[in-house]
């Protein structure tokens, strides 16, 4: 069956489709169905059909779909596909192949029409793949024994030199996406943040597994950072990861949703009226939870709430209920001592506070990225009650 649009579609129906789709006559959703195209192709031809009015005419989707192979085209390709199967060589690469058929006889190819083609005509020297088994990755038994966190930047609003970052919690063991974060930033206040959101899923894991950035600290000394003294509260024990490799299911799941998150946030854009990070989350936590639901994995052959519930029948858990969102407050925050001065007062970012009587010289400031607090002792000193508290403050 021909699949090329203009194969199996008049350009005057076609035409008028675009017409009703333009003057709001047709959804897209309706004229994808009735093209039998996808929302892309469908903006596609209606700016060509824009553009070229009643000269529109359908053409083929992608690389030069007419005609046959010339002889210089066949020598191109025989010539790369023996050498490429000659011992030590690189595999195929077809791409490769178009790029060069394009350069020395200047027609332009789709790199799938060159793979097709040789397979056909060479099928001893290209033989097809077989189907992929699946990758046997290292995991842990218990659900809950591991939470592996990663974040990329990625651009979806703003110009070309600014970027966003998304920031990911996966669980080890049943492969569960339990925190799906768009920041304008990456700092050590989202991913607390993103670590609290994972932990209000299921409770505290045993273990969490993070990048060796200096906002998370260094392996054996992180417990000086914010970070590191926010897990030392929860009584999880934090990993650095030595190369970005060591953290591989996390790594490839990032790599999924960089994409697919791209993909959704500028298809809300140009349907939903999703203008920034704060509008488009929604969107994210609706496929985050789509995708635990329906995903099967290879490798488990469950989704991830399928092999959540498995470990749950199992007894194979080691999530502990989560404290109450008013510690979680205090423990996802900055701490930091200062001099109480002269009449109750206290410095904080060139400005002075004037706190509650105190008889200590020094207190801690508990600090968040829209408040400041001020209590008399370590807050993590006692990790299951507040300090008493002297003062709070909006920044």
């Amino acid at each position: 069956m021909k699949t090329q649009l203009q194969a199996r579609l008049a350009s005057d129906v076609a035409a008028l489709v675009l017409a009703k789709f333009n003057h709001g006559e047709l959804t897209a959703t309706e004229a994808c169905l009735r093209l039998g195209v996808g929302r892309t192709r469908l903006y596609d031809l209606r700016t060509q059909w824009l553009r070229q009015g009643a000269d529109f005419r359908l053409r083929g989707s992608g690389g030069d779909t007419t005609g046959g192979w010339s002889k210089e085209a066949e020598a191109v390709a025989e010539r790369l596909v023996v050498l490429s199967t000659r011992e030590g060589a690189e595999p195929i690469n077809y791409a490769v192949i178009a790029d060069c058929i394009q350069c020395e006889t200047g027609r332009r190819m789709d790199r799938t029409t060159v793979m097709r083609h040789c397979r056909a005509k060479w099928p001893l020297l290209c033989q097809a793949p077989g189907p992929r088994r699946p990758v046997k990755r290292w995991a842990m038994e218990r659900a809950g024994a591991l939470l592996q966190i990663d974040s990329t930047p990625v651009r979806l609003f703003g110009g070309e030199d600014e970027w966003q970052h998304l920031v990911a919690v996966e669980d080890d063991a049943t492969r569960e996406i339990l925190a799906l974060r768009l920041a304008e930033s990456d700092s050590v206040f989202v991913e607390m943040d993103v670590l609290r959101e994972a932990i209000g899923v299921h409770g505290v894991p045993s273990v969490v597994y993070t990048d060796g950035f200096s906002i998370f600290g260094h392996e054996g000394v992180d417990i000086v950072t914010a970070y590191g003294r926010m897990c030392r509260a929860l009584s999880v024990t934090h990993r650095i990861a030595p190369t970005p490799q060591a953290k591989g299911k996390i790594e490839r799941s990032m790599r999924t949703f960089q994409h697919r998150v791209r993909a959704l946030v500028m298809d809300a854009v140009a349907s939903a009226g999703v203008t920034d990070l704060q509008s488009a989350m929604p969107v994210v936590e609706r496929h985050r939870l789509f995708w635990n639901a329906n995903h099967v994995n290879r490798t488990t052959g469950m989704t991830p709430e399928q092999a959540y519930q498995a470990c749950v029948k199992a007894g194979k858990t080691d999530y502990r209920p989560a404290p109450s969102p008013a510690l979680m407050e205090l423990f996802a925050a900055r701490h930091e001592r200062r001099t109480v001065v002269g009449g109750n007062r206290i410095q904080y970012g060139g400005r002075t506070y004037e706190i509650g009587p105190t008889a200590k010289k020094r207190v801690w400031l508990v600090i968040r990225p829209d408040r400041l607090r001020v209590v008399e002792e370590d807050p993590l000193e006692h990790p299951d009650r507040w300090p008493r508290k002297l003062g709070s403050f909006r920044l």
